[in-house]
This record gives C-alpha cells, sequence and structure tokens, in this order.
C-alpha cells in the first residue's frame, strides 16, 4: 500500500507529514477531494468487515494510524514462525537460485518483522559486516554436502566475501557440474551409438 501512495504522490497523507488547510485555504477543496480518493483506495484493499469497522474515520491518516495500530504492532507468531523456517531451511532438492530465493525472502521477512535500528555511531560498518557474515554462514550451513569443497574453500576468506559474490560462485559451480554431466552423458551416448552400429560376426 506504501508503495501504491508512493508511486502516485499521495504518501503524505497517511504519514502525517501533510497538515489539513484550513476551510477558507484556497487549497481546501482540493485537499478534501484527495484525502477522500485515498481513504477509497484503502478500503478498497480491505475486507469488508475491517471496511466497516473503520468507514466513519474522517481522514486518510486517522484511517490509517487506526489500522497501524491494530494491525502494524510484531505478531510473535508469525515472528517465531519465520524464524523456525530459518533454522530448518536447507537447500535439499532445489537449485541454488531457488535455495537462494526462499533463504532471502526469509530475512527479509524477518527484517520486517523485527526491524533493527540504523546504528549511525563508528561502529555502523561493523555491525552491517556482522549481520551480513551471519546471514552468510546461515546460507552456507543449509548447502548441500556435495558442496562442502566449495563451501570450505570460501571460509578459508579472509575477509569473508559478501553474499552475492557467494551467491555468484555457487551459480558458476552448479553450471560447471552441469557441463560436465552433460559431457559425460554424450561421452556415453556416442559409446552406445558406436557399439549399435558395430558389424555381428558372421558365424
Amino acid at each position: 500500500m506504501t508503495i501504491a501512495l508512493s508511486t502516485k504522490s499521495k504518501l503524505y497523507f497517511v504519514d502525517g507529514t501533510l497538515d489539513k488547510p484550513q476551510p477558507n485555504s484556497a487549497d481546501f477543496k482540493k485537499w478534501v477531494k484527495c484525502n477522500d480518493m485515498v481513504m477509497s483506495w484503502i478500503l478498497n484493499v480491505l475486507t469488508k468487515p475491517i471496511a466497516d469497522s473503520i468507514i466513519y474515520t474522517k481522514t486518510a491518516r486517522q484511517m490509517w494510524v487506526e489500522l497501524e495500530e491494530r494491525f502494524g504492532q510484531i505478531n510473535g507468531a508469525k515472528l517465531y514462525q519465520v524464524k523456525r523456517e530459518m533454522c530448518n531451511i536447507s537447500q535439499g532438492a532445489n537449485d541454488i537460485a531457488t535455495y537462494f530465493t526462499k533463504i532471502k525472502s526469509l530475512w527479509d521477512e524477518l527484517d520486517d518483522l523485527d526491524e533493527i535500528p540504523m546504528c549511525t555511531c563508528n561502529s555502523a560498518e561493523k555491525m552491517l559486516k556482522r549481520e551480513q557474515n551471519q546471514k552468510l554462514l546461515q546460507f552456507l550451513m543449509g548447502l548441500n554436502d556435495d558442496y562442502n569443497s566449495v563451501r570450505g574453500n570460501i571460509l578459508m576468506m579472509s575477509p569473508l566475501p559478501t553474499i552475492s559474490q557467494v551467491y555468484s560462485m555457487l551459480i558458476q559451480e552448479e553450471k560447471q557440474r552441469e557441463i560436465r554431466s552433460n559431457g559425460h552423458f554424450l561421452a556415453d551416448s556416442a559409446s552406445l551409438a558406436v557399439e549399435s552400429f558395430k558389424p555381428q560376426q558372421a558365424y
């Protein structure tokens, strides 16, 4: 919703940065029209019971605040579920891209549910690197055992590479394995073809 409002330059109607003009202001009628439009957008994306419970609010800001107070708090059960999924996630039968997409979506969801305040002190860069390293280690721990050699090489690097760099390494390794596998398959197929065309000995 915030993305949609931002693209239409109407986010300030709900974030509290735009005050309601006085009735005698030249902008009052324009404000009322835009406010009603934003309220209608919000109501249209809500389920009917929720929409009915806030339909009598006077401004889009009041509507937004009420929804935020009701649904914007951290959901303990949801946070627990995401943490649990993160503890159990592994590559399994997935390729590298699918596995990375799954674990990154959990990271993003966790960041949204349990946002860490932005650090502005001298340790900000170190704190960011520490968080990235923790995510990197979790990503590496979930890889299948046939990536043990690659994982060991990555862990020997100092400093540790970024998650994006490691992802690129693993994608290249995966492609190399596919090429080698296809090469063996083609070689075996060629051998079978040669065998099938050998002339049979007459007895």
